[in-house]
């Protein structure tokens, strides 16, 4: 079953699970969303992004919980040797780091006064062509830092990364984080706006994505991109079910898996099949 926290990658175009869940990590409903909780010391892993030399967002709700514990780390690799970070200090900042290819600490930004007790939105966004980084509360930029041409995240054989974890210290997110998001590309604001919700009132959650399944041909024919017939389906309850004539493109649900049929002039992201 896929879960409120998978993480979606369009790197490598593959809607990922959560990999692991350590020491007690769980999910639980939280202010009406369900969200994967951290009690200090539970962690989460995903599989690993090999980001390579290219530009990357990374985004997550997050819900800090008193008494608060800090680095309160929301994605990252920091061991023997670090990758990058990104993590909060509640009322004090946020922070963006990664080592470079010369093995040197930057970009590092440290900036905003992330709350605690309540929902945040925090984004990193390295831009590769600009050669900079910008940090993100709220929709807001708090911080911004340009590096020289040559820098890029160093390469690394690691297999997976951390949520919640900062391992050269063991240092864990006490909270909640939810609809945690790693794409292959600097997101405007406007993009991360239409894919996280950040000026939705309620905040909604990223409800699905695309698969490129559709019946706009033929009604109840259902095809994939190549024009191939489907052969594998995962209906959700009274799933498809065309509601008002126009819901010929197909969803898969983030927190279930499951398939519904929808308008497709709704704005989501997009899953790809990855050949092995």
């Amino acid at each position: 079953m896929m879960n409120s926290l998978a993480v979606l990658i369009q790197i490598t175009a593959v809607f990922y699970p959560l990999n692991s869940l350590e020491k007690g990590a769980r999910y639980e409903e939280e202010d009406g969303f369900k969200s994967l909780y951290l009690n200090g010391t539970a962690y989460a892993t995903t599989p690993a992004v090999d980001f390579g030399k290219t530009s990357f967002t990374m985004a997550s709700w997050v819900k800090l919980q008193s008494p608060d514990q800090h680095p309160a780390t929301i994605y990252g690799y920091w061991d023997d040797p670090a990758l990058f970070l990104f993590d909060a200090y509640a009322f004090t900042k946020l922070r963006f780091q990664m080592i470079n290819s010369k093995r040197k600490p930057k970009p590092s930004i440290n900036e905003g006064s992330p709350p605690i007790d309540e929902w945040f939105h925090a984004a990193a966004i390295w831009d590769q062509n600009e050669n900079t980084a910008h940090l993100y509360l709220n929709g807001q930029e708090v911080g911004s830092q340009r590096v020289p041409s040559d820098t890029y995240l160093k390469e690394s054989s690691q297999p997976r990364y951390d949520i919640g974890l900062k391992r050269d210290g063991s240092d864990t997110l006490k909270g909640y984080l939810r609809n945690l998001i790693i794409i292959g590309k600097a997101l405007t604001y406007e993009e991360l706006d239409n894919t996280t919700g950040i000026t939705d009132p309620n905040n909604e959650l990223l409800d699905g994505v695309w698969i490129g399944l559709n019946d706009v041909n033929t009604e109840g024919t259902f095809r994939w991109p190549d024009n191939t017939h489907v052969t594998y389906t995962k209906w959700a309850s009274n799933q498809p079910d065309n509601q008002y004539d126009y819901q010929d493109c197909v969803e898969m649900t983030v927190d279930e898996g499951t398939w519904d049929d929808t308008s497709c002039g709704r704005q989501l992201p997009f899953v790809c099949e990855k050949k092995t």
